[in-house]
């Protein structure tokens, strides 16, 4: 709940930006759509304070880190956004931003619009697209950032259909990374010491997986990983019977 505008961001000690590790915080957007507001606090303005408050401390912590990494998570854009909603995020991601380098917006549940993508990236941002909607604002994006892992499936992902389908990829000379679709806290930690079927991961396997994928997309060894067993289904008439 929020019943004043913030003026500044200052973290807990446990959560202060760590060199070499990106650092990961809620987006100004969702922080205004998922918090309960006091009276007097409208939600632009407590959007744009948000939004000034912490592109102030991305700007000061880069000032000490140049390689501070910022990856802003805004869950609420996966939703379908009002005229409202649009102008709330106008004003949380204001043009102004001045980030030296491309900060990553994830988005994890649903998908972003092509307009939300477009918006964001000529800001500056990054913003995590699903394999099957990169076209959406490409051109826009200072890097891409394709979710290819499912984050929340304990099944092992097709290396061969993801492959082919980043091979397609335009080159426009950007980078391209690979994320999960959401963080890997959802799924038990790993399958070693269980007693599993072939084809199981949990999220030490798939962040492994992540990174062979990378390496092999770079031109690195192939990635061999055990497919769940193909499911032979009844014919329908047999299921009704």
């Amino acid at each position: 709940e929020i019943d004043a505008l913030p003026e500044r961001l200052s973290p807990m000690p446990w959560r202060t930006p760590v060199a070499g590790a990106a650092w990961v915080v809620l987006g100004p957007f969702s922080l205004v759509k998922l918090s309960k507001l006091g009276a007097g606090v409208e939600p632009r303005e407590l959007a744009a304070a948000a939004g000034r408050a912490l592109w102030a401390f991305v700007r000061e912590q880069r000032g000490r880190d140049p390689g501070f990494r910022l990856q802003v998570d805004e869950p609420s854009l996966g939703m379908a956004l009002t005229d409202d909603d649009r102008a709330l995020l106008d004003t949380a991601y204001a043009s102004d931003l001045g980030l030296a380098e491309p900060a990553l917006v994830t988005v994890q549940f649903g998908h972003p619009s092509s307009q939300t993508v477009s918006a964001l990236g000529r800001r500056g941002l990054a913003v995590q697209v699903p394999l099957d909607s990169v076209a959406d604002g490409w051109d826009d994006q200072p890097e891409h950032i394709v979710s290819v892992i499912d984050g929340r499936s304990v099944w092992s992902d097709d290396f061969d259909e993801v492959r082919d389908r980043i091979a397609a990829l335009p080159d426009d000379g950007k980078p391209v990374r690979i994320v999960p679709t959401t963080s890997f806290l959802f799924l038990p930690y790993t399958i070693v010491g269980e007693d599993l079927p072939a084809g199981f991961a949990f999220a030490r396997e798939k962040a492994a997986a992540l990174a062979s994928w990378a390496a092999a997309l770079g031109g690195g060894d192939a990635v061999d990983t055990a497919r769940p067993p193909v499911a032979e289904w009844p014919p329908i008439g047999d299921i009704h019977q």
